[in-house]
């Protein structure tokens, strides 16, 4: 109660509808009931979906890991040498017989830039047709001698937009059988060309073979 100069008056505070209040407290209670539930079973759902992109995930490492596994094996067994590198010129794969060449190591090579590994080949053929290679994405074919190691190399150069698959061979055995071959055909056709009258040979179809300038000339 609170006394007033006029008289005295007795305020209270009471609810106009008592039936509407309980039913709103009511159905908000139920309505958050349902979303707590619901909020349950997403976060349910979504946690089994984790669970089941996880191992999704591990399975396709697993998979990838064994490819890379494979493809590693094969490229061990190819004679040729193999390396690739990325678009910025890094080393991402050897195989073992390009380790030949890489005397660094397969661990010390890898990410390094090839130029830095091979300093000596900037400016050569080698480093024109892989930088065209990169360019045009086209297959290239490379047959040079590489003054560094004093040797001829056969390389096949394959693009992609990743970077460079590279399989080289050494072909210097081959290049010297044929300086040796063209060296006695120069020698031999000199000996035939001195020699009087008229020389020629002739194979078991009657096709002639070597002859000597006195020949053309009768």
């Amino acid at each position: 109660s609170i006394d007033i100069a006029d008289g005295e008056w007795k305020l209270y505070a009471v609810p106009r509808q008592n039936n509407l209040l309980s039913f709103d407290v009511l159905t908000i209670s139920f309505l958050g009931l349902v979303l707590a539930g619901t909020c349950g079973m997403f976060a349910k759902e979504l946690a089994s979906r984790s669970e089941e992109l996880s191992r999704q995930v591990d399975e396709k490492i697993l998979l990838l890991a064994k490819a890379l596994r494979e493809k590693e094996t094969a490229m061990n067994r190819i004679t040729d040498s193999v390396v690739s590198v990325d678009k910025e010129w890094r080393y991402t794969f050897l195989n073992d017989a390009a380790l030949v060449t890489h005397p660094l190591g397969r661990e010390k090579t890898i990410c390094k830039v090839i130029w830095d590994v091979h300093p000596e080949m900037n400016g050569s053929v080698f480093q024109d047709r892989y930088h065209e290679a990169i360019q045009t994405q086209k297959v290239m074919e490379i047959e040079s001698y590489y003054a560094p190691m004093n040797t001829w190399f056969f390389v096949r150069v394959y693009p992609s937009p990743e970077g460079l698959t590279i399989f080289y061979e050494d072909v210097s055995e081959r290049k010297k059988a044929e300086r040796q071959i063209a060296t006695e055909k120069i020698f031999s056709d000199s000996v035939i060309n001195s020699m009087p009258g008229i020389f020629y040979l002739y194979n078991k179809e009657g096709k002639f073979a070597r002859w000597n300038k006195n020949f053309e000339t009768r």
